[in-house]
């Protein structure tokens, strides 16, 4: 065990901000993937909507998957508190 106290403690990995915008790129590939499966459910419901099922599903993925990698960044760029 260290004595710096700047040494990350046993289970505080996700404090790190690397660590934290490490998994980004599959949280957008997620949502991207989710969305694209949302708009081909849509266009079994609704056959007349045929290809923008597909579109609309991969842009509020993406929009979704942006989101989250937005909100990633601003938690780890906050100061974290002492004590």
């Amino acid at each position: 065990m260290s004595d710096d106290p700047k040494a990350p403690k046993p289970g505080k990995v996700w404090d790190r901000p690397g660590m934290v915008q490490g998994g980004s790129q599959y949280d957008l590939a997620a949502n991207v993937l989710v969305g694209l499966a949302l708009g081909w459910g849509a266009q079994k419901l609704w056959p007349g909507i045929k290809p923008w099922g597909y579109a609309g599903g991969i842009v509020l993925g993406a929009a979704s998957g942006f989101y989250q990698m937005f909100k990633a960044q601003q938690r780890s760029a906050k100061p974290k508190k002492q004590g």
